[in-house]
């Protein structure tokens, strides 16, 4: 038998807490707001660094709420909720030097909250993701990228008044939008991968500012179409 140090639980539990404080500030850059609305080179950057896993992921899910987003939407609604609930806890950690803790707390609670008000839920997955692509459409447009929060409002606004007045139709909306998202910028990060195709990749974006936007938005209206044609028998239930 292997003799086990009679300090070995102490010995544990003084490393874990060791390891903590370093852990949250890796994780605390994640849990800031951003001071502008990033650019077209920087998001193109962004994805080129992203990791193959990343990428791969973001295909998968994606893929999942652009088809499939009304038939599972109580899960994924309820996912984006955890998601949200798990950076404004990460927020709010940081501030006191708790961001994992922060993460996990804040993740359970919206998540739990979420599945049975679903109703509120879809209109708060609604905001954000009404603010993210007002935004984006802003700064695609050219408009002064300081003032991108305003169309992120006008952005949330229409999202988040669909979400109450017709509640199958801002889940498929949402739902689209977000999962052509992730598929693009998950395609793109794996395309990235391939060095013989990054400068076809770049000069083709680069050229065209509103090619990226319409990646986004072409993939979100077919997904949008099949997912109301798919449902129409078997509406989202509240």
């Amino acid at each position: 038998m292997i003799a086990i140090p009679n300090d070995a639980a102490q010995t544990a539990t003084d490393a874990v807490q060791k390891a903590a404080p370093a852990l949250d500030q890796s994780l605390a850059p994640l849990f800031t707001f951003p001071s502008k609305w990033p650019s077209l080179i920087e998001t193109l950057e962004w994805c080129q660094h992203m990791r193959p896993g990343t990428a791969l992921i973001l295909i998968a899910i994606g893929f999942i709420f652009l088809v499939y987003g009304n038939s599972f939407h109580r899960v994924l609604i309820s996912l984006n909720a955890a998601i949200i609930g798990a950076w404004i806890g990460g927020l709010i950690g940081s501030k006191a030097g708790a961001t994992l803790p922060g993460v996990f707390i804040g993740g359970f609670l919206c998540g739990a909250i979420a599945w049975p008000m679903l109703k509120y839920a879809v209109a708060l997955v609604s905001a954000v993701i009404g603010f993210l692509i007002g935004a984006s459409v802003w700064r695609t447009c050219g408009f002064e990228s300081g003032y991108a929060p305003a169309g992120g409002l006008i952005g949330m606004t229409f999202l988040t008044m669909l979400g109450f007045i017709t509640f199958r139709t801002a889940i498929i909306l949402a739902t689209g939008l977000q999962g052509a998202g992730m598929f693009v910028f998950g395609a793109l990060g794996m395309m990235y991968k391939y060095e013989d195709i990054t400068p076809r990749i770049d000069t083709v974006v680069k050229s065209n500012q509103y090619i990226l936007l319409l990646a986004v938005l072409i993939p979100a209206f077919i997904g949008v179409i099949y997912q109301h044609s798919s449902s129409a028998a078997t509406p989202a239930k509240k």
